[in-house]
């Protein structure tokens, strides 16, 4: 199916525009992802929550990093949130151990006490919100992922375990750049998912997609660095959409389609940026299109 354009378009799926449950902060590993997801609707029942995904989000708050910091202000005061997750996993590389800590314990310390500082922080900037730790371990012989909740003494709860399905398996081909938005998260997913046939991939999710890429921040690159580098990723999904709060909702732009066509305008640009940095990538872009009046839908149409 085309729009009137003769652009492809990939899903239509129905637009939930009600409140956001809380902002999850969680690394890009595909191995881990689907699990933090299903440990934040399971065992903390938020249903709907902006998801922004980068490596080190921990360290990064203590670092003061812009990027990060910035996010948090753009989901307080946009979406109204007054609840962040923060997830932290164990480090897990083609031996499934760390190859930074000398031991269990040591590593479990180092994870607990950056994840603890970074609450303190957050809560001093923004004493409004309720900060939730969870840290993620894989046991049982690596065939199971327990999380645990950690508390400011450092003392712990196992709130869930579920199955690791990625005990031998280290590379993921696909990534998809996305906004953090919670409108268009879960939607996100699943036209990946069924449009194109990928079950699992990283996900970066920022404010804007590409917004800070754009703008030059390290810390958004170093997650298209690990993805490359580390994970083997040779497949690269950019999605915008409409009504995207990094660049002033659409009552910022004179009508839909002058809309869309700025958000064209960045995701070429991101596309001609990446593929200079790594040529040997392919890159699919796709722009998330609000139809509708009343029952509105989201239409995803490939660039």
């Amino acid at each position: 199916m085309y729009d009137q354009n003769g652009k492809k378009i990939v899903a239509t799926v129905p637009f939930f525009d009600g409140e956001c449950n809380a902002i999850v902060a969680m690394p890009i590993s595909f191995n881990f992802m689907d699990e933090m997801i299903g440990c934040t609707r399971v065992a903390l029942g938020m249903k709907r929550f902006d998801l922004l995904g980068i490596p080190g989000f921990s360290k990064r708050v203590s670092l003061d990093s812009k990027t990060v910091l910035d996010t948090i202000t753009l989901a307080v005061t946009k979406h109204l949130v007054r609840d962040i997750v923060i997830f932290q996993h164990m480090d897990f590389h083609n031996d499934g151990n760390s190859t930074r800590f000398v031991s269990r314990l040591d590593e479990d310390y180092y994870h607990k006490r950056i994840l603890i500082d970074a609450a303190q922080k957050i809560k001093t900037l923004y004493p409004e919100i309720n900060v939730a730790l969870i840290y993620a371990r894989i046991v049982k012989s690596k065939s199971e992922i327990e999380f645990s909740k950690i508390f400011q003494s450092g003392n712990e709860e196992v709130c869930l375990r579920t199955p690791f399905l990625f005990g031998k398996v280290n590379t993921c081909g696909n990534t998809v750049i996305q906004c953090l938005d919670y409108r268009f998260r879960a939607e996100t997913r699943q036209c990946i998912q069924n449009a194109f046939g990928v079950e699992h991939f990283n996900i970066i999710g920022l404010p804007g997609s590409t917004k800070s890429f754009l703008e030059g921040s390290m810390t958004a690159w170093k997650g298209i660095k690990m993805s490359y580098e580390k994970h083997g990723c040779r497949r690269f999904f950019i999605v915008h959409h409409e009504d995207c709060g990094a660049y002033g909702s659409s009552r910022s732009f004179v009508n839909p389609e002058k809309e869309e066509a700025f958000h064209n305008v960045q995701l070429c640009a991101m596309r001609d940026r990446l593929v200079k940095m790594y040529t040997d990538v392919d890159v699919i872009l796709i722009y998330a299109k609000l139809i509708g009046t009343t029952n509105r839908m989201i239409q995803f149409i490939v660039v």
